[in-house]
């Protein structure tokens, strides 16, 4: 053997003697202890002061804990809340501990206001239930807009934003608590900045159209009047904001057919209700930005708009007919709540249905009845694709399947300034 293999030797044979006096010592002054702990409460303490006095050995202490059978899974919840309770303890301690954590405690330790971003997210990343994912991260994005009592760099805010939604699932809830984090840093920007704004920004996150359909503009409303003092006057102009914001969707609606060669009226995108002023204001800006616009394509952006307009109304007149008035506010709540979980196709399947009468037949049922009878329909439909599925499927086996040339189609957008 050599002298390299011998150094190597001894430094393997050096390592293993320290793994062995680390296991040692885990064992005997951190593990017994804990486990002679009388109560839950007294054996999680005792964990969080050996995790927190440990640093270099955080992670093996847990490990060896989470690991010995003599110590329960409750323990290490407790550990964990008690962690993210104490000013003590420093968030290292709280998220090494989180990440053996249940899932369910782990979004109860990410109530803690005094954790940062990065750690939300690495302990948020440990979750295994969907449920729990969703949870923890609408808790991070909300503990984010609580974090914001003064102007945050807009760059550095989108930073944070996109780090919270990389794992997350995007539902409304969520996209709706960020949609009021940078509404309030906007309103923080516009107050201290003479009314300054940053739509580039915000453009980053979100698009600018989804911005205007969720009312943005009065959302920036909402949260200067929060920031005024009892005397001060607003110097909010609702009206000059909202057109900011359609001045530049309708300049990268223009830059983009400018770019791709399609008319603006295919371009345009679902912004919500807008009023007949700012219907008008949106076109006279496309006109402004592109000379060859005629008057057809005026007419057809126009149409576009309006068409969102009422397809929305529409919408709401289904809801009127379905429910009576004089509803509780609460069950009101819950309507509008299944309305917004519902996609585009799903709607106009319920629209089909109320126009049929289907629903107004199942409203005079009882509760037992109407289930009955949408079983019924479910297995009917059910029977129905598994009829299409034989018949395409003896078709198929009787003749050759033709090839098929696939293409791929390149997006011809490009990023706003």
């Amino acid at each position: 053997m050599g002298l390299k293999e011998k150094l190597e030797e001894m430094k393997a044979k050096r390592r293993k003697q320290e793994e062995m006096r680390k296991e040692k010592l885990i064992e005997e002054e951190i593990i017994e202890p804990i486990v002679a702990g009388e109560t839950e409460e007294e054996k999680a303490r005792k964990l969080v002061m050996a995790v927190k006095e440990n640093p270099g050995l955080r992670e093996d202490i847990v490990k060896k804990v989470d690991e010995a059978d003599e110590i329960s899974q409750g323990v290490i919840d407790r550990a964990a809340v008690t962690a993210a309770n104490s000013e003590t303890v420093p968030n290292e301690v709280t998220v090494e501990i989180g990440k053996k954590a249940s899932d369910k405690t782990t979004v109860q330790v990410l109530q803690d206001e005094s954790m940062p971003v990065s750690k939300r997210v690495e302990l948020a990343g440990t979750i295994n239930s969907e449920e729990q994912q969703i949870a923890a991260s609408y808790i991070n994005i909300k503990r984010l807009y609580n974090s914001l009592n003064g102007l945050v760099p807009q760059e550095e805010l989108v930073g944070k934003i996109k780090t919270l939604l990389e794992n997350s699932k995007k539902t409304d809830r969520e996209l709706h608590q960020i949609y009021k984090v940078l509404a309030k840093n906007s309103a923080i920007l516009y107050h201290e900045r003479n009314g300054s704004l940053n739509m580039r920004s915000m453009e980053q996150v979100v698009p600018l159209n989804e911005l205007i359909r969720a009312g943005m503009p009065k959302m920036i409303e909402e949260e200067y009047m929060c920031l005024l003092d009892e005397d001060e006057e607003s110097k909010y102009n609702l009206e000059e904001v909202t057109n900011r914001f359609l001045k530049r969707e309708a300049q990268r609606v223009v830059r983009e057919a400018k770019n791709t060669g399609v008319s603006v009226g295919s371009i345009i995108e679902d912004m919500g209700n807008l009023s007949e002023e700012e219907v008008e204001y949106f076109l006279e800006v496309l006109a402004k930005n592109n000379e060859n616009l005629t008057d057809l394509d005026l007419e057809i952006a126009r149409h576009k708009l309006s068409e969102n307009e009422q397809e929305n109304y529409n919408v709401k007149d289904l809801i009127s007919e379905v429910v009576e008035e004089g509803v509780p506010k609460e069950q009101g709540e819950k309507y509008v709540s299944i309305m917004n979980q519902l996609s585009e196709d799903e709607l106009k399947a319920l629209e089909d249905c109320i126009n049929s009468g289907l629903i107004k037949n199942l409203s005079t049922k009882s509760e037992e009845e109407r289930k009955g009878y949408l079983d019924a329909i479910n297995s009917s439909i059910k029977k129905r694709e598994l009829m299409e599925k034989a018949k395409t499927a003896k078709k198929l086996s009787r003749e050759e399947m033709p090839k098929v040339n696939r293409a791929e189609r390149k997006d011809g957008g490009i990023e706003i300034e």
